[in-house]
Formats: C-alpha cells, sequence, structure tokens
C-alpha cells in the first residue's frame, strides 16, 4: 500500500526517557525507544450526523532506536463512540480504486504484526478526561501525556480510543491495523490535532457524502484539494463499485443510516499534506480538522417535500369512509 495514501495530518512525536509523553503514540514507562508516525490516512463516510471514520498510520523507528516491543497508538474521538472495532485494509485499495490522480508505485508496507487491543477512554462525570486517559496509560504502564497537550479535547467533550499493540514485529515499523469509529457529529470531523507535532509526516483524507461538500477549510490547514493540478479533489460517482458499496453497507449495518448512499450518486472527496519537522508555513492548529456538514441540495429538498406530500396524500385517500353499495 503506498505511503502517499496515508490519510490526513500532522506530525507526532517521539518518546525518550521522561514521565511524559507527546503525540498520538506511547512508549512504555522508562522507554528510551522511538517511534515515529510517518504518515496517517483517514476515510471518512458521513451521512445524517453520523460519521464512520477509518483510521490507519504508517510507524518508523530511528536505527539508533532501543527495540519496541509494546506500544499504544491513541486517536481522540469528538464525543462517546457507538462502535468501535478493527476494519479490513481493503477500506483504503477502495480509496485507491477512487484517486485519480495516484501515478507513483511505491511499495506496500508490511502491516505491523503483534497482539492487538482496542480500548475507549469515555469521559466521567466530574473528571477530567486527562486523568482518566493518564491513569489509564498508568495502569497499562505506559508513559502519561501533558495535561496540557488535551486541554483542547478536555473543553470540548471529546473522549479517546486506544489501540494497543503488544509483542510487536519489524521493529514496530510499518503499518498499525486499521481502526473503525462510529460516532454521532454536527460536523464532519478528521482527529489530527494530537498528531501535529515536530516530526515530518505525510497526510491524506478521503470523504463520501451524499452530498457536495466544501472541503476548501482543508487549506487552511495546510492541505491541499486533490493533488493540486488538473484532476478535481470532488468527483461525483453515478454508481459505486461492488467493493465500496459492501464497505458503506457494513459501516451502516448497525443503524442503517447509511442505506440512501447505496443508491443513486454520491461523492468522493480527498486531500493530502506533507508537514515537515519546521513548517514556517503552515499555520498554528487552534482546533482540530473539521468540516461543516454538508446540506442538501434544492433537489434533495424538492425530492423530500415531494415523497412526504405523496405519503400524506395515501393516508388521506385510506383513511377516507367509503360509501356503502346497495
Amino acid at each position: 500500500m503506498s505511503t502517499r495514501f496515508f490519510a490526513i495530518a500532522a506530525a507526532m512525536l517521539i518518546v525518550a526517557a521522561g514521565h511524559f509523553a507527546a503525540g498520538q503514540v506511547v512508549l512504555p514507562s522508562g522507554s528510551t525507544a522511538k517511534v515515529l508516525v510517518s504518515s496517517i490516512e483517514e476515510v471518512v463516510v458521513y451521512h445524517k450526523q453520523w460519521e464512520e471514520l477509518v483510521v490507519r498510520a504508517a510507524l518508523s523507528v530511528p536505527e539508533d532506536s532501543a527495540t519496541v516491543d509494546r506500544l499504544a497508538f491513541i486517536i481522540p474521538v469528538p464525543g462517546d463512540p457507538d462502535l468501535v472495532e478493527m476494519d479490513d485494509p481493503a477500506v483504503f485499495a477502495d480509496m485507491h480504486s477512487f484517486d485519480l490522480r495516484r501515478s507513483d508505485t511505491a511499495p506496500a508496507l508490511p502491516e505491523i504484526a503483534g497482539d492487538y487491543v482496542l480500548s475507549t477512554i469515555k469521559r466521567e462525570p466530574g473528571k477530567p478526561i486527562s486523568d482518566t486517559l493518564n491513569a489509564w496509560l498508568e495502569l497499562n504502564g505506559l508513559n502519561t501525556l501533558d495535561e496540557k497537550s488535551l486541554a483542547w479535547y478536555e473543553e470540548n467533550g471529546w473522549s479517546f480510543v486506544v489501540l494497543r499493540v503488544s509483542r510487536c514485529g519489524h521493529r514496530c515499523a510499518g503499518v498499525l491495523r486499521p481502526v473503525r469509529i462510529s460516532f454521532e457529529g454536527y460536523a464532519i470531523t478528521f482527529p489530527l490535532k494530537h498528531v501535529r507535532r515536530e516530526q515530518s509526516v505525510c497526510a491524506a483524507l478521503f470523504l463520501i457524502t451524499k452530498e457536495g461538500v466544501d472541503i476548501t477549510p482543508l487549506e487552511d490547514f495546510g492541505f491541499t484539494l486533490g493533488s493540486g493540478g488538473e484532476v478535481p479533489h470532488r468527483v461525483k460517482i453515478k454508481r459505486l463499485p461492488r467493493s465500496v458499496e459492501s464497505m458503506i453497507r457494513k459501516f451502516g449495518n448497525h443503524r442503517g443510516v447509511f442505506r440512501e448512499l447505496t443508491r443513486g450518486r454520491v461523492y468522493f472527496h480527498s486531500a493530502r499534506a506533507q508537514f515537515g519537522a519546521s513548517d514556517a508555513d503552515t499555520p498554528v492548529w487552534q482546533t482540530d480538522v473539521q468540516l461543516p456538514e454538508p446540506r442538501m441540495s434544492a433537489y434533495g429538498i424538492a425530492k423530500n417535500a415531494l415523497a412526504v406530500a405523496a405519503a400524506v396524500l395515501m393516508v388521506v385517500l385510506l383513511s377516507r369512509p367509503r360509501k356503502r353499495t346497495g
């Protein structure tokens, strides 16, 4: 799988000796190893205030680093997640089938071998989420995070999903298994603020919606829409390939909210970025990466209004008393 496809954006951390970790990867307490997020990719399917997010990161380990045998990958989530599970890497192959700009043939990275466990760290009444997360990390023998780095999430009511990997293979260099998270939200969210650190990282975002979305606000975060060339960053798809349709049906199967996406046209959006270790031109992120939810088109509103009117008329007709025949 191409490293160019690792979705959205930002850079991350080196964990050295010391009590605090900084960023999205946390190592065991007292570890002197170093692990970098070299690239990250995120796929979002959004419809009717419901988001399905799939996150996958590629990790690298410097040659002079100590051995890494276990780690935790932290994903911030707005609100409390409804569903958290491992996902199939084929999701990103499906995104590749839509990415018309792709021209490189970078070799696929190996999946990091090991034992994978998912945990959800939710908000507790009257207790800061930073305390809950750090208590969990400490209980599992991992470095804790600086409370200042979690302040924005605390103020905005976010939770965290933690992917733990033990008995790591490939010296923890390679691709982590994708994590799928479902949650309700009134904005399209790509959680990236916590990974935006001092290291270089390649990022790519993929978004599927029923209505067209203005993704130009991503430029304020340093993203390039599409490839910057002639190919558009938004493609209207008349019919989904079977593999992608199957993916969307699976995403919505616990609520049925995405059934409309499997009928008629949908939109595929993409953006990518390459953040350096010291990007003077990249603005400081005051928030996490979010887009306004899509607004229904005039055609869609008229279609829904006609459907409602037809349903009301049918009820009226069926409820009318019938004349008795002699």
